[in-house]
C-alpha cells in the first residue's frame, strides 16, 4: 500500500468501511493531455501523449473500467452488486504470499489500508453471494445518520423517516463490517444483512467461517445458508461482543467472515472494530483456575487447579519379619471406587445377564447396551477395517506417540470438526483418547479444583458420576425434561449453579433419550453458560446419529459466546465401539480454555490409562470376538489409521447406517406404544436410544423397574437397562441399534410380560 493512499477509519460515517478496495495506483502509465508538461513544471517544454503517474486519480480509473465491464458482462447486476462482486472476491496476499505490506508502517497493512482487498476482475465475475442496496435502503441508511425530513425529500418525495425509527447504519446492505464501541463497558452489537445467490448452482449451501477480531467475540446466525430456485435470498445477523476476558490496547483491531460453498467460491467481508481510548474487562467468569488457602501442620500453602489428588504419604513405623504375619497395609475398602463399579452400565447390563433363562432356546435380545457391532446390518464400513490392516502392516506405528496423540490424527480431527464450525480448530485444539469413556474421566480429573462441583444432566450417562466421585469432584444433576423434547432445565441450570460450579455436561445427540437438540436450544446453553461463567462438555460421540426433524448441530459452533470442550469418537458413527478411539477437542475461538491452561492439563492426564473394557455382548453368540477384547489393536496404530479411516469412508456408509436406525428407531416406537405398561414420551430422534415411562400400577408383582427388567431378563431373555440406574426411577432405557427382526421379536416379548404380568381389569 502506497503511503499516500486514504485510509480510514471513515471519521464521517465510522460504521462504513473506509477505504472499499484497493486497486493499482502506482507508476501507472496513462494517456497524458499535452496540456501541460510531464513533470508540470513552467520550464519544461515538453508535451507527450502518455506519462506515468501515482495517485487515487489512477486507481479509480482501474476500478471504473473493472465496473464497465463486469455491467457489460452481467447486465442485470446494480451498482450495489458490482461494488459487492469487488469487494468480497478481493485478495490480500502480495506476489511472495504474504499480507499486503504498508509503505508507510514498514508492517503489514490493515483492513483500514487496502479495504476488503486488492480487486480482482476475473473472480468479481463470479462471486457466489452478493449485498445489493435498493433505494430503500439507501433512504433508511440517511434516517439512521440524521437527515432531516426534508433533507431525506430530495432523494424521495415520499419518504418519511418517523417510520423507521430505531433503523441503525451499520445495518446497511453493506460487504463489509465496521463496528464501533463507545465505552468501555461490555456491549453487543448486532447487525443484519441480506444476500442473493447469483452462483450456477441454486441449490447451493453456504457456510460461515469466521476470524474474531482481538477483543470481541463474533457470531453469525445460521451458520449455513440453504438457497433453492424459490429462495435466491437468505438473511443472516452477525452478532459483535466484547470479549470478558483481557483487554484491548490497540485502538482498531480486525478479522473477517467468509461464507464458502465448499465448491469454488468465498464470500470475504472485512470486521473492523474501533474501540475506546481503553477497554477494561468487568466481569469474570468463575470456572477452572481457583485458588485456595490450605492450613496443614507444615504451614498455609496455594493449592491450584492442577493439584488435582492431594499427595500420598508414606506410613510411619516398619515392617516385621520373621516367623510373625506381616502387616500388609494395603487392601482397605475404598468406598468411592466401589460406588463407581455399581454405578458402571456395563456393571448392570452384566448383572442382568446373569439372570437369564440358560434353558431358553430363543435369541437374547439386547436391549440394554448400545453395541451394534454385533449385528450385520450394522456393519462397519470396509475403509475403516482396510486403514487399520494397513496402519498394522505398514511398521511406522509401533512406536510411543505424544501425549496428546499422533500428530496426523490430531490434524485430520481437526480438519473434521472444522468443517462444520464457523471457525477452524487446529491440531494444538485436538488430543486423542482411548474412547469417549476415556475423554470423560480426563476431564472429570482436570475439572476437580478443591470444591469444585459440575452440573450434571439427569438422566444421564453414569460413568460421569463415578469418575467424578473418583476425583473428589462434587457433581449435581439439573434434570432434562421429556415434556419439551427432553431438552436442558435451564431455569434448574441457573438455580444449581454457585461460585463453585465449574462446567455443564451436555450429550447430543442424547443417550439415554433419543433427542437431539436444536440449533436455537444450543445457543441458550450456550448463553446460560456464559452467565453462569462455566464451561459446557459436550458429549458428542454420537454425532450425526441424528435421523428425525433436527439436524446434528456441533456445540462447538457457539464456542463465541461460551468456551466448550467437545468429546467425540468413531465408536458410534462408524460402529466400532471395541476399538475405542477419541477425542477431546477445544472447541473455543476466544482462546478462554487457553487461558486457563486446560489444553496444557488435559495431555498430561491421557498418560492415566483408561477402565478396563469389558462388553457385555461378549456373552452373546458373536462372530466378531475381536470387538469384544479389550486392546486389541495397538493404540498407536488404530491413531495411525485414523486419518484414513476419516478421509476414505464414504458418505453412503453413513447414509445406509442411519436408514437402518431410523428403521429400527421407528419400530422401537410403533412397538413400544402397543404396551399399555409403558409410556414413550417422545420418539426417539437420535443416538441409539430411547427412554420410557413404566407404570407399575398397571403391574403385578412388580415391585420397581430393577425387578422388572430382571424379571423379563429371566422370562423373555430380553435384556433392558433400568432407568433408575441413569437417575430415572421407574423409567427404562431401551436401545434400538439392534438388528430390525430381533429388535421386534424382543419387543413383542415385554408386551407378553407385560400382559402376563397386568392386572385384573375390573369389569362393571
Amino acid at each position: 500500500m502506497a503511503s499516500f493512499s486514504s485510509r480510514g477509519p471513515n471519521f464521517r460515517t465510522p460504521e462504513i468501511l473506509k477505504p472499499d478496495v484497493t486497486a493499482p495506483g502506482v507508476d501507472i502509465l496513462a494517456a497524458w493531455t499535452g496540456a501541460n508538461s510531464p513533470t508540470d513544471l513552467d520550464s519544461d517544454t515538453r508535451r507527450v501523449q502518455y506519462n506515468i503517474i501515482s495517485g487515487t486519480s489512477m486507481s479509480c480509473p482501474h476500478v471504473s473500467g473493472i465496473a464497465a465491464l463486469l455491467r457489460q458482462s452481467r447486465p442485470g447486476w446494480s451498482p450495489a452488486v458490482i461494488k459487492s462482486a469487488l469487494m468480497t472476491t478481493a485478495y490480500n496476499v502480495d506476489n511472495a504470499g504474504g499480507i499486503i505490506g504498508d509503505m508507510s508502517t514498514g508492517n503489514v497493512s490493515t483492513t483500514f489500508a487496502r479495504g476488503a482487498g486488492h480487486v480482482d476482475p476475473n473472480h468479481a465475475t463470479d462471486p457466489g453471494l452478493v449485498y445489493d442496496t435498493r433505494t430503500e435502503d439507501y433512504i433508511t441508511f440517511l434516517c439512521a445518520l440524521g437527515y432531516t425530513a426534508e433533507q431525506v425529500t430530495v432523494f424521495d418525495p415520499v419518504a418519511n423517516c418517523s417510520t423507521r425509527a430505531g433503523s441503525s447504519m451499520g445495518d446497511h446492505n453493506y460487504p463489509a463490517f465496521s463496528v464501533v464501541f463507545t465505552s468501555n463497558k461490555l456491549a453487543v452489537i448486532t447487525q443484519r444483512r441480506v444476500v442473493r445467490n447469483v452462483g450456477d448452482n441454486v441449490r447451493a449451501t453456504y457456510r460461515a467461517r469466521v476470524t474474531s477480531p482481538a477483543g470481541v467475540r463474533v457470531t453469525v446466525r445460521p451458520g449455513k445458508l440453504q438457497f433453492s430456485s424459490k429462495h435466491k435470498t437468505q438473511e443472516y445477523e452477525i452478532t459483535f461482543a466484547q470479549r470478558i476476558f483481557g483487554s484491548v490496547t490497540e485502538k482498531h483491531t480486525f478479522g473477517s467472515i467468509v461464507w464458502s460453498d465448499d465448491e469454488k467460491h468465498t464470500v470475504t467481508s472485512p470486521i473492523a472494530i474501533t474501540w475506546p481510548v481503553s477497554q477494561d474487562a468487568e466481569i469474570t467468569p468463575h470456572f477452572l483456575g481457583k485458588v485456595t488457602k490450605t492450613h496443614t501442620h507444615e504451614g498455609t500453602y496455594d493449592t491450584t487447579h492442577s493439584e488435582t489428588y492431594s499427595s500420598l504419604r508414606s506410613a510411619s513405623g516398619h515392617m516385621e519379619n520373621g516367623g510373625e504375619a506381616a502387616n500388609w497395609r494395603f487392601g482397605a475398602a475404598n468406598p468411592a471406587l466401589e460406588a463407581a463399579g455399581r454405578q458402571s452400565i456395563r456393571s448392570i447390563v452384566s448383572g442382568l445377564f446373569d439372570s437369564l433363562d440358560k434353558s431358553d432356546p430363543r435369541p437374547v435380545a439386547p436391549l440394554g447396551h448400545g453395541d451394534p457391532s454385533a449385528f450385520a446390518c450394522f456393519r462397519t464400513a470396509p475403509a475403516a477395517e482396510d486403514a487399520i490392516a494397513s496402519a498394522a502392516l505398514s511398521g511406522k506405528h509401533n512406536c510411543y506417540s505424544r501425549a496428546a496423540g499422533v500428530e496426523e490424527a490430531r490434524s485430520a480431527v481437526a480438519a473434521h470438526l472444522s468443517r462444520e464450525l464457523p471457525y477452524e480448530v487446529t491440531a494444538g485444539d485436538v488430543v486423542i483418547t482411548a474412547g469417549c469413556n476415556h475423554a470423560i474421566e480426563i476431564m472429570m480429573a482436570v475439572l476437580a479444583a478443591p470444591g469444585a462441583n459440575v452440573l450434571l444432566p439427569r438422566p444421564g450417562y453414569p460413568l460421569y458420576e463415578s469418575r467424578a466421585a473418583l476425583c473428589g469432584l462434587q457433581f449435581r444433576h439439573f434434570d432434562l425434561l421429556p415434556e419439551k423434547g427432553w431438552e436442558v432445565d435451564l431455569d434448574g441450570v441457573v438455580a444449581l449453579a454457585d461460585e463453585n460450579t465449574v462446567a455443564m455436561v451436555i450429550v447430543n445427540p442424547n443417550n439415554p433419550c433419543g433427542c437431539v437438540y436444536s440449533y436455537h436450544h444450543l445457543a441458550k446453553i450456550a448463553e446460560t453458560a456464559r452467565k453462569l461463567g462455566i464451561l459446557v462438555i459436550s458429549d458428542e460421540v454420537y454425532d450425526h446419529c441424528a435421523f428425525g426433524s433436527k439436524p446434528f448441530v456441533p456445540m462447538g459452533v457457539f464456542g463465541e459466546i461460551a468456551p466448550v470442550v467437545t468429546m467425540g469418537g468413531i465408536s458410534k458413527r462408524w460402529m466400532v465401539p471395541g476399538w475405542r478411539l477419541g477425542w477431546i477437542v477445544a472447541t473455543d475461538p476466544n482462546g478462554v480454555l487457553r487461558e486457563k491452561k486446560v489444553p496444557t492439563y488435559i495431555p498430561q492426564m491421557t498418560q492415566l490409562p483408561p477402565e478396563p473394557y469389558r462388553e457385555p455382548n461378549c456373552v452373546l453368540p458373536c462372530n466378531r470376538a475381536d470387538l469384544c477384547a479389550a486392546n486389541t489393536v495397538s493404540e498407536i496404530m488404530k491413531q495411525g489409521a485414523l486419518p484414513q479411516i476419516i478421509a476414505n469412508t464414504d458418505k453412503v456408509f453413513f447414509e445406509n447406517a442411519m436408514d437402518v436406525m431410523r428403521k429400527t428407531a421407528e419400530i422401537c416406537y410403533q412397538k413400544l406404544m402397543d404396551i399399555e405398561c409403558i409410556t414413550c414420551p417422545h420418539k426417539p430422534e437420535g443416538s441409539m436410544f430411547v427412554m420410557v415411562k413404566l407404570d407399575l400400577s398397571s403391574l403385578d408383582g412388580i415391585h420397581d423397574d430393577v425387578d422388572f427388567c430382571r424379571k423379563v431378563a429371566r422370562e423373555e431373555s430380553v435384556v433392558i437397562c433400568p432407568g433408575s440406574e441413569l437417575g430415572m426411577m421407574d423409567w427404562l432405557r431401551i436401545t434400538f441399534a439392534v438388528d430390525p427382526f430381533l429388535l421386534e421379536d424382543g419387543l413383542e416379548r415385554v408386551k407378553a410380560f407385560c400382559k402376563r404380568h397386568g392386572k385384573t381389569k375390573e369389569v362393571n
